[in-house]
Order: C-alpha cells, then structure tokens, then sequence
C-alpha cells in the first residue's frame, strides 16, 4: 500500500516569497523548498510543517513502508481561487503518485480548509497538526502584535475591522461633540459591528466584493445604465440613512440602544430599496447590452422584503426588551409570518433558478 505524505501551503509562501514552482514531489526537492523558504523567512511556519512532512515522510521509509512526500500551494489570494488551484495540483499529484492513502500534515485551521477537498478524491489515513514551541521570552504581547501587523492576511481579517470601528466610533463622538449632542459613538459603533457579524454569517462580503468589481468595471467600459443605477441607489441609501435616519433623531435626548433603534427603523426599507434599485439597474444594463437575463434578481427582491419584515420584527422585540416599548403580539407574528413566506419563496425560487437555467439551461428560458 503507498502513503502519500501531503504537505498544503494554501496561500503559496512557498511560490510567493521563494518562487519555488508547485506541486513540489520528492523528498530532495521539498528540502530545498523548505531550506529556501527559512532563509527567506525564518518564521514563517509553512517551514515547520514542511520540515515535519519530511520528517514523518523518513521515519516511514526507515520502516520500509511505500511512501512518496509532496507539497501543493495555492494563491496567495486565500479562497475560492486558491483551492481551485490546489484542487489542480491535487490531482496531477494523484496522477503521479497514485496513492491508496494520504496524510495530511497541517499547520493551522486555514491549511485544514483544504481537507475536504482531498478526502473527496483518496483517503486520509491520518492528519498530523504541527505546534510550534517557542519561548517564553519571544511570547510577549509586543512580539505578537508588532509581528502580526506584518502579515498581511492578519492586517486584512483583525486590522481592518478593528481600525473601521475605532474611526466610526472617533466620527460619530466628535460629531456629537460639534453639534451639541449626546455622544453617539458607542451607538455607531454597535451598528458597525453588527453590521461585520451579519456580513460574516451571512457571507456577504464575496456579493459586495463582486459589486465593486461591477461598478468599477461599469466606471471604465461607459456602461451608463448601470452607472446611473448605481448613483441612485447611493443616493437612495443616503438619503434614507442620513435624512430619513439620522435627522429626525437631532436634539432628541436618545439613549445609544434607543438611538439605534430607532436608526435602524427609520432607514431600513430605503437602504434596502438601494439595493433593489441597484439590481433592477444591472439587470436593465444586462439585457441592454448582452440580452441576458439577471438570473439573481427575483431571489434578490424576495430577500430584501425577507430582511424588512424580519428586522421590523425584531426591531419590535428589541424596543419591547430593551426599551419598555408596548407591543403589538399580533403585529409581531404576522411580521414574522410575512417575513418567513418570502424566505421559503426566496429559497424556493433560488433552487428552482439554479435547476431550472444553470444546470439544465434551455433555448427557450434565460440564456445563460
């Protein structure tokens, strides 16, 4: 039986910062990766989950078992484009190797993003997680932090979030401060933060990241539909979060939930509307210049009433708990109820798309 002993550098250290070409097969090669690699960049631990795969990969050959060690990257772009190209490299190793069985040697949870895409193509016979010791000297807070705000990837997941929220917070103050205002900036930034908790569980960044791609690809090829949509629904968004939102509530003595509250209620439906209007634009634009259909568009519109009815919902519970409002039972429930209808015909009408046009397209439905 052959084992596979399979080192993963998802965000390719290795080909980025060595220029090493991947897939590495071969003990001698992954030494030299690896040697390479620690002189480059000592800290880099990609370096102590190679030297373990080699490791592991010796002691099974000092026991005269069938083993063969590779090392497959990714892009330094960590997502969808870099386990497609390790998929790619999985396989050619698959090829080469033709093993019955891998181990899987990981230096952390991102690498192990990978692990089921290699068990849906050979089997994992074992998975050896490698945890660096360091001393105690170097484990200080400063050491972590200053070396933290060299990597990239930690700047762009912790980093940013956190300076947002501190300028947010800093704005809304000094506002407060300058107009003679109780200090909002708590409540703005509870906003912000609930905002990045929904945008994460809800995996919303990937949608967001692609609209800004649109606009700006609209921006460089003249494509004015899409443009003029694009500033209406800012101004949309604006106007509900600024006029509709935020000046009603000027001079109130509002506590920071109440203030929050009563933000959210006020500008929902418009920066929802926004969003709509935006979708509606790029589907005109869509059809205008290629005749294509929008095929998101009518699951995009049912979760917009989806989100209004449901926070409406909510909004009215959280008045009720927090701010000793009185409620409306009967209210509350047909919100939900409304609320719930449009999520069942939002999945529903999702599905029925994805089945319907994508994985059977037909001459006479959308093109695809």
């Amino acid at each position: 039986m052959k084992t596979l002993i399979l080192c993963v550098d998802r965000d390719d250290d290795f080909g980025q910062k060595v220029g090493v070409i991947s897939p590495i097969i071969g003990r001698k090669d992954n030494i030299k990766a690896a040697i390479a690699l620690a002189l480059k960049d000592p800290e880099d631990s990609d370096i102590n989950s190679l030297f373990a795969a080699i490791q592991e990969y010796d002691t099974r050959v000092n026991e005269d078992q069938d083993v063969e060690i590779a090392t497959i990257c990714g892009d330094k772009e960590v997502g969808t484009r870099s386990d497609q190209i390790l998929s790619a490299q999985l396989e050619s190793v698959l090829r080469e190797v033709e093993p019955d069985g891998v181990i899987f040697i990981s230096d952390g949870a991102e690498d192990e993003f990978i692990k089921p895409i290699i068990a849906s193509r050979v089997k994992i016979d074992a998975v050896r997680r490698v945890i660096v010791r360091q001393q105690k000297d170097i484990e200080s807070t400063y050491y972590i932090i200053t070396n933290a705000l060299k990597d990239e990837k930690v700047l762009k997941r912790i980093g940013i979030p956190i300076v947002v929220v501190l300028f947010i917070w800093g704005l809304f103050s000094f506002l407060s401060l300058a107009l003679g205002l109780p200090d909002y900036g708590l409540a703005a930034t509870m906003m912000a933060l609930a905002a990045y908790i929904f945008f994460k569980i809800f995996r919303l960044g990937t949608p967001f990241a692609a609209v800004g791609k649109d606009i700006k690809l609209a921006l460089e090829r003249g494509r004015y539909i899409q443009i003029i949509s694009t500033f209406l629904a800012l101004i949309f968004a604006g106007y509900g979060f600024f006029i509709r939102g935020i000046y009603p509530l000027y001079n109130q003595n509002l506590s920071d939930p109440e203030f929050f509250i009563k933000l959210t209620e006020n500008s929902m439906w418009w920066i929802l509307g926004a969003i709509l209007i935006y979708s509606i634009g790029k589907t005109i634009d869509l059809y205008y210049r290629r005749g294509l259909a929008f095929r998101p568009l009518p699951s995009i519109t049912l979760s917009v009433f989806t989100i209004g009815f449901l926070l409406t919902a909510i909004l009215d519970i959280a008045s009720f708990l927090i701010l000793n409002v009185d409620y409306d039972i009967t209210k509350i429930f047909l919100l939900v109820l409304i609320g719930f209808c449009f999520l069942f015909f939002t999945i529903w009408i999702h599905f029925y798309i994805r089945e319907r046009y994508i994985t059977r397209p037909s001459r006479t439905g959308w093109r695809r």
